[in-house]
């Protein structure tokens, strides 16, 4: 129900009890299915399990068919919140206790029938005296606490259960006795040997003593958990993928996710290692382990793998260990499994190396298609993000290389945006001709580094290389920062980028070379001079 007494969701025993379609009782408020006394004690009801937050059982009121029956329910009420811890509605179970009712009425009037009607129900029946012991139980009740009817009969509780008087459920016996009053509650019963059952008790004070029905709901129970650690999985998944969006630290981000998938309660621990493709261990973190992972993490830089790491590879990466203290003997993490099962799974990379995710939950989970789908699920993505880390990483380090590469060079480098004539990026060797830093060459254009009255000539060289119609503009003049002007010869190369034409020009200046050509021609010039001068000279005499 929401806040407002509407009914929101349901199954289909509600539409038979209330014998109204599913369409139609969607939406319904109690007001529209009980009388204004019952309307009245519903509301009651639900406004006190909405001040104090806790829950309440055996609330009855008498509802109205669509067939114009009138109907007893039992309901148990539980106020709903949503992640924030707010009140959003209410959840619970409605049972038809009709039945029941028109049956303890007739109880009196017929103890054959009363008796018959008993032993068949599917529900557990038991009447205890006020000496405690055992005056009737139906096969249902004996099948509950795993006896027979005729080890219970004549026997008392104490002489049947060993201890139960210390427990919580005969305290409320006793005051049910003592009090005469009636009382519902759900029991946990622990049987020899350790296992347990749930049970949803409706205590009733009789003329013979205690009248107790049981329900088993130990499967309803266990439903619960699994969707309840199911959801408790979705959130550390979730919680998985922000962190991998969001941390770019390799080793950071292993210890996150290992403490997520904890700290949400999706399982008990959680372990990561990764290994380069010989196997040698590059990171490890774990959370939930403690100190005994000092010793794996040792095993495992001495190349000395676990047992769920060679069951996880020979099932194609994926395993489920339902006893890892025994099929996992000489782990040093053995100890801390206890009643817990194990998840396993290789995490694959695209270099060749891999890793390994190793996660402990509850033994009665681990079977669950649902579960194993979504740890699949978890490694993938996990998976993934290594393998993103990877891609970046060998970037970073290819993208250090070039550029310590390109700074290196003698020649000056250049990058333009062949339609804006714009510099992307220039190396060192360029920003000492130009006079500037490296830093100040981004932004600046063709315009900016030469001379106004060089300008015609020097834009149809770079239009031509950037056509592709030719590779060499020799002797350019370029204006460094300082006005000053050297000479240069531009190899440039057009290509995309982006899906834009750039240019790559290389710069070298060729100063000092024209200089001394100059002066050679100059030289060659005074020679000829000479020996012209020289010969004259000799033709007068």
């Amino acid at each position: 129900m929401d806040l407002k007494g509407s009914l929101i969701f349901f199954n289909n025993a509600l539409t038979t009890i209330f014998g109204y379609p599913r369409e139609e009782l969607l939406g319904m408020n109690n007001r529209e299915y009980t009388d204004k006394e019952n309307a009245q004690k519903m509301y009651q009801a639900f406004n006190l399990v909405y001040r104090t937050g806790t829950p309440i059982w055996g609330v009855r009121f008498e509802t109205i068919t669509k067939q114009k029956n009138r109907r007893q329910l039992e309901l148990s009420i539980s106020l709903r919140r949503d992640e924030e811890g707010k009140p959003v509605g209410f959840q619970g179970i409605a049972r038809d206790i009709t039945d029941l009712i028109d049956f303890q009425k007739s109880l009196k009037a017929s103890e054959e029938r009363y008796r018959h009607t008993l032993d068949g129900m599917m529900e557990g029946c038991q009447i205890i005296g006020p000496d405690w012991k055992y005056l009737y139980i139906n096969d249902a009740a004996a099948r509950h606490g795993r006896r027979t009817r005729d080890e219970l009969l004549g026997r008392t509780m104490m002489e049947v259960y060993e201890g139960i008087e210390s427990s919580p459920l005969f305290a409320v016996l006793q005051r049910c006795l003592k009090e005469n009053t009636p009382e519902r509650l759900e029991n946990e019963f622990i049987y020899t040997g350790g296992s347990r059952g749930y049970f949803e008790l409706s205590i009733e004070p009789v003329p013979e003593g205690l009248f107790i029905l049981s329900v088993d709901i130990t499967q309803r129970r266990r439903t619960e958990e699994r969707l309840r650690h199911l959801t408790d999985v979705l959130r550390a998944l979730r919680n998985v993928n922000q962190l991998i969006t969001r941390e770019k630290d390799r080793e950071t981000l292993l210890g996150k996710i290992c403490a997520v998938l904890t700290e949400t309660r999706g399982y008990r621990s959680a372990w990561i290692s990764l290994h380069d493709p010989a196997g040698g261990l590059k990171a490890a973190a774990e959370s939930g382990v403690g100190d005994k992972f000092l010793a794996l993490r040792a095993d495992l830089e001495r190349g000395r793998w676990p047992e769920c790491r060679r069951l996880a590879t020979n099932q194609s990466g994926f395993a489920v260990i339902h006893h890892p203290r025994e099929e996992c003997r000489g782990c040093p993490l053995d100890e801390i499994y206890g009643d817990t099962s194990v998840l396993a799974g290789i995490l694959n990379s695209d270099d060749g190396g891999f890793g390994l995710l190793v996660v402990t939950l509850p033994s009665a989970a681990v079977d669950s298609v649902e579960e194993q789908a979504l740890f699949k699920e978890l490694c993938g993505d996990i998976s993934f993000a290594l393998s993103m880390m990877e891609v970046e990483m060998n970037r970073q380090k290819s993208e250090h290389t070039l550029r310590a590469i390109f700074d290196s060079a003698s020649d000056g480098v250049l990058l333009a945006d062949a339609e804006s004539s714009r510099f992307i990026v220039g190396n060192k060797a360029i920003a000492r001709m130009l006079g500037c830093s490296s830093q100040e060459i981004i932004g600046l254009s063709v315009d900016d580094i030469h001379r106004a009255e060089d300008l015609e000539n020097v834009k149809a060289q770079f239009n031509r290389q950037a056509r592709g119609e030719i590779t060499l503009a020799p002797n350019i003049p370029v204006k460094r920062q300082d006005g000053s002007v050297f000479l240069a010869d531009v190899n440039a190369a057009a290509f995309e980028l982006d899906g834009r034409p750039h240019v790559l020009g290389i710069f070298r200046d060729i100063t000092a070379r024209r200089s001394l050509e100059d002066q050679l021609r100059q030289a060659q010039k005074m020679e000829a001079v000479g020996r012209l001068a020289g010969g004259v000279a000799h033709d007068y005499n």
